[in-house]
């Protein structure tokens, strides 16, 4: 009669201990998930901004369009962004790319010359199939 008991207390003791490792990796999992998740958040938080940044950066400067690229350091991580002219004379497209911790994000914008500046018209997150490629 004893040994059944042993026996069940022990198999007991065998199932907890199984759920034990299921949760911590299951944690652990999460974990990792959520770090990479943030990130990302910080990364996408420098490239927007990177955009105020080439914004102050421009100035009053009308032919903005004709310089480089640039980066800064900025809350751990870099921004570089760049400009090139858009359709119009008076509009401009910035490309901001931010990274952080090895993630990193792209936003495009367009920047309108308001005069005596170039203000920030429209910024959107540009597409990374990288983003996509777990739906496969």
């Amino acid at each position: 009669m004893g040994t059944s008991k042993v026996i069940f207390a022990s198999g007991v003791f065998v199932i907890i201990g199984m759920y034990s490792l299921s949760f911590r990796t299951a944690d652990q999992a999460t974990t990792t998930v959520a770090l990479a998740q943030a990130y990302r958040n910080q990364a996408e938080q420098i490239a927007v901004a990177g955009a105020k940044f080439a914004s102050i950066d421009l100035g009053s400067n009308r032919w903005a369009g004709l310089i480089p690229s640039s980066t800064v350091s900025l809350m751990g991580g870099s921004v570089t962004y760049k400009t090139d002219w858009g359709t119009a004379g008076s509009q401009m497209r910035l490309t901001t790319e931010g990274s952080y911790q090895g993630h990193t994000v792209k936003y495009l914008a367009t920047m309108q010359w308001v005069s005596p500046r170039w203000k920030v018209e429209r910024i959107y997150l540009a597409p990374n199939a990288d983003d996509f490629s777990r739906l496969n």
